[in-house]
């Protein structure tokens, strides 16, 4: 994995969140959403967004996200997980209150995983195995439907797949992480 990757898509971020024009009204439009993330259904936390418009329908998009929790009900270890990316959305046109998109987003997912318990398959005493980190390639494509309270303020929801590759060296295949977003969302310029 490019180890230049987490410095591009924090100053892709940056860009996004300092070039936004606050209040104004000119022709480019940008947003900026946080809300509520679940992972595989047993992982909590938070999702940040920041985009804004470079083409009609397009924009570019900056997420980070965090979790913790198990990658099931009933399983070990525990995860705390940090994801930053970047990439495109398409909305569909039209200036309704409520307006589909689909984006495609890449960057690295950060995962360390706690050290655990575990019990031997045919008895015996518990024993300890070690927590691990495992810096992975993420591919996230996904949906999402925003409905606009006020012309300023709205409710954004969201479904992604985000893919986890691994160094191929070290680990083998690919993991998929289903995930859903809910959150606020504010909305700068005009379109």
């Amino acid at each position: 994995m490019n180890r230049h990757a987490p410095v591009v898509v924090v100053m892709l971020l940056g860009w996004l969140v300092t070039s936004v024009p606050v209040f104004a009204q000119d022709d480019v439009s940008a947003e900026v959403s946080a809300g509520y993330l679940n992972v595989s259904g047993s992982m909590h936390g938070w999702s940040v967004q920041a985009s804004k418009l470079f083409a009609p329908n397009w924009a570019l998009v900056g997420e980070v996200a965090g979790a913790r929790g198990r990658d099931c009900v009933d399983c070990d270890p525990a995860f705390n997980d940090v994801a930053v990316l970047g990439g495109i959305r398409y909305t569909w046109p039209g200036r309704a209150r409520v307006s589909p998109s689909w984006q495609l987003l890449a960057g690295v997912l950060h995962s360390v995983a706690q050290g655990y318990y575990a019990d031997p398959l045919f008895g015996g005493s518990p024993y300890f195995i070690e927590g691990y980190t495992v810096n992975y390639l993420a591919i996230q494509p996904g949906v999402g439907l925003t409905f606009m309270v006020t012309p300023r303020v709205g409710i954004s929801t969201q479904a992604d797949l985000q893919l986890a590759i691994p160094d191929q060296t070290e680990y083998e295949g690919v993991t998929a992480f289903p995930r859903v977003t809910i959150g606020a969302v504010l909305q700068f310029g005009t379109r």
